[in-house]
């Protein structure tokens, strides 16, 4: 059985009785249908569904549809506007219910991630094409802090620790930034921590930085 006849990305082409979708990787032009229990209700023709039929071990007891919404609706919250931000959320379902894996570090990329991988990103003009947010509307962290965005990101950065290539599989991504001698923000980024992946502000204590700078893992990466 190939990959994508185990698992594969679907467009929602049509609302009835079932949910008709239809094959975005697949080299052939497959229709599915899908009870509407299998989905939220928040889902719309026009959007991204993953559908894993059968996992790895081909012992999945129920195929799992994950919905994906990528068609611009007012007053409809999105964190896939951008084609970098979808597929860290695809790849990550996919390492999920069709790898089961769920991991909490950078590791190799399995040959079945890679395989998908390469399936979406040659079919990425036409999943671009299915997100119809513009250009500007971008992907925003989300902020834990009283602070607004703007100035945290206009304060001194102090700290920054990158492993991994942006947006790819295994990235992360944290900063520090200082606002004053006692107040200090956290940015946290992460390909494979799924609410992560938007961007994440947080407050962090002075005595936690603190020990940073003395921590063997964090003080080279001090900038001040």
């Amino acid at each position: 059985m190939t990959l994508t006849k185990k698992v594969d990305l679907y467009k929602i082409i049509d609302f009835d009785s079932k949910i008709a979708i239809e094959s975005l990787l697949n080299g052939k032009s497959q229709k599915l249908f899908l009870d509407k229990n299998e989905l939220n209700n928040s889902a719309v023709v026009g959007d991204i569904v993953l559908l894993v039929r059968t996992n790895q071990d081909n012992d999945i007891k129920k195929r799992k549809a994950v919905h994906y919404p990528v068609k611009k609706i007012k007053g409809r919250f999105s964190d896939v506007k951008e084609y970098i931000y979808l597929k860290m959320k695809v790849l990550y379902d996919f390492n999920l219910h069709y790898l089961g894996k769920k991991e909490i570090e950078a590791v190799e990329k399995d040959p079945a991630h890679l395989k998908f991988e390469n399936l979406m990103d040659e079919k990425r003009a036409k999943i671009e094409d299915m997100i119809t947010y513009n250009a500007d509307e971008k992907v925003k962290p989300f902020n834990h802090t009283n602070y607004r965005v703007k100035t945290i990101l206009n304060s001194k950065k102090i700290f920054r620790q990158e492993i991994g290539e942006m947006y790819d599989w295994g990235w992360s991504l944290m900063e520090i930034y200082q606002l004053d001698q006692d107040n200090f923000v956290s940015f946290k980024q992460s390909s494979y921590f799924r609410e992560r992946q938007r961007g994440e502000f947080f407050d962090i204590s002075k005595k936690a930085v603190d020990f940073m700078r003395t921590f063997e893992d964090d003080k080279d990466d001090f900038l001040d």
